[in-house]
């Protein structure tokens, strides 16, 4: 299907196709009425503003109903908006920055429609829990390489309704995936099953030596989930492996797997097994329901108090005029400056950054990622310090450049980063440019919701720093909660 960014106008006809497709047997008249009031609704060459409210109803329609036929009918309709979609947001990450911001928000604007309409389908997805419907889903939408990440992902949150028939299913589909990405999403539907999930135990033993490191995180994490006695001493073992970051995320693994909160020291697990290990396989401890209390490990010293344990870090740091404002008997832009400095310094050679400013417009100090070699980062610290204050507050755009340059998890792009890693340091609210000329308040839900889809697989941690009045509070912690980061504030 092709958008026609100039006349608003959206060719239809693969739309129309696809959803007559799926009107096969339908379950119940209700759901067949429902469907069908879709199909028209996306079947209108009307313009995309004119036709929204339509298609957001009629999508509405189909709260209340609950089969595969309802499923089939969400996954047409979300695979097309996401052509729609795709076409806007390739043509947006073409003129961010080279464009006026007035012109890159148009092109957001049309974007954010899809996006909203989609938003929606994954809500529905998510309200459907009947097993005979979560079957088919993880049968035909988490485990299709070729659906958007969005959407298996959001379609495997019930898969615990599908029983022993998902985890049988998911056990022979583990043994099967060798892409990176489909490994995860399948990890995180086993991590979802929790105890209904046993059988597929082996399989995701032998991923804990698999040679991505994601990959190895995210069979940790499942087996801390599924609850088998037999994968402990495993994920011991990894844990005496791992260096930096994974072996935090073993820690963690552990410590909701068994209850015990020993932290990474594989002597005092191993010690702690040995003493335990005949009441485990009695069944004498609840495995799987514990709380983690282990914290990332400051490698390379703190940013603003948070640990730099990444690899691979992106900086965003707000540019605009309110940094001015004096916090503590310095400028905001000082002190900011000065801690990315700082922390910079810190950085050893093995790690990588970059450094994005932002106002409503976008400079960044390089298109690549850079060793943190002291050549480097001398061109850093020149580069941070010639940025003067500017005009607005554009976090989303400021997001979406980061994503780019890290790579993101939408649809039309592959999904593969070095990245793992971003703090955004800002002290407002955030804005977009409006005509013909100033600012307006920009929605943190579409900020929330873009950073879904670009970290689908929460590949990168985000950190979020707060200068001043908590006024941006729920949008950034929100941001740091919802992608495995700290959020701290400095008034």
């Amino acid at each position: 299907m092709t958008y026609h960014l100039e006349t608003g106008a959206m060719t239809t006809a693969s739309l129309l196709i696809s959803l007559l497709s799926f009107l096969v047997a339908p379950e119940s008249e209700g759901s067949k009425h429902a469907i069908q009031a879709v199909r028209r609704a996306f079947s209108t060459n009307a313009d995309v503003f004119d036709a929204f409210e339509v298609r957001k109803n009629a999508l509405a329609g189909l709260t209340s109903h609950d089969d595969p036929n309802v499923a089939r009918c969400l996954l047409s309709v979300y695979r097309s908006l996401e052509e729609d979609a795709a076409a806007l947001e390739k043509r947006r990450i073409g003129v961010v920055g080279r464009v006026r911001a007035l012109e890159s928000q148009k092109i957001r604007d049309e974007l954010d429609l899809f996006r909203i309409l989609q938003d929606q389908v994954l809500k529905l997805t998510e309200g459907l829990l009947r097993q005979k419907t979560v079957l088919w889903l993880l049968k035909n939408v988490v485990s299709d390489g070729k659906i958007p990440l969005s959407l298996r992902l959001r379609a495997s949150r019930n898969v615990a309704t599908g029983g022993s028939q998902a985890a049988d299913f998911l056990e022979s589909q583990l043994g099967r995936a060798r892409g990176v990405e489909d490994l995860q999403v399948l990890l995180t539907t086993c991590e979802r099953l929790a105890k209904t999930g046993l059988p597929c135990t082996d399989q995701l033993i032998s991923l804990l030596t698999h040679k991505n490191s994601q990959v190895r995180a995210g069979a940790a994490m499942a087996l801390a989930r599924v609850g088998a006695p037999r994968s402990i001493e495993p994920l011991i073992a990894g844990l005496d492996r791992e260096k930096g970051r994974i072996n935090t995320d073993f820690a963690r693994a552990l410590e909701v797997l068994t209850g015990k909160t020993l932290g990474r020291s594989t002597k005092a697990w191993r010690h702690w097994f040995d003493r335990e290990k005949s009441k485990i396989h009695r069944g004498q401890y609840t495995l799987g329901v514990g709380q983690s209390k282990v914290t990332a490990k400051p490698e390379a010293g703190y940013y603003f108090s948070i640990p730099q344990d990444g690899r691979s870090i992106i900086y965003l740091f707000d540019r605009s005029n309110s940094m001015k404002a004096v916090l503590r008997g310095e400028k905001r832009i000082d002190i900011c400056k000065k801690e990315l400095i700082r922390s910079l310094q810190e950085l050893d050679g093995n790690r990588e950054f970059n450094i994005i400013a932002f106002a409503n417009k976008m400079d960044r100090f390089s298109t690549r990622m850079h060793k943190a070699t002291p050549a480097n980062i001398e061109k850093a610290i020149t580069w941070i310090e010639g940025r003067d204050l500017q005009f607005g507050t554009s976090i989303y755009d400021a997001l979406d450049l980061a994503f780019t340059i890290a790579g993101r998890g939408t649809f039309d792009q592959a999904y593969a980063t070095s990245v793992d890693t971003m703090f955004l340091l800002t002290d407002g609210r955030p804005t977009v440019p409006k005509e013909p000329k100033g600012v307006r308040a920009d929605d943190p839900e579409r900020i929330l919701s873009a950073v879904s889809r670009w970290n689908a697989l929460d590949r990168i941690v985000v950190h979020t720093i707060e200068l001043g009045k908590s006024s941006r509070k729920k949008l950034l912690s929100r941001l740091a909660d919802e992608n495995g980061g700290s959020y701290v504030r400095r008034q």
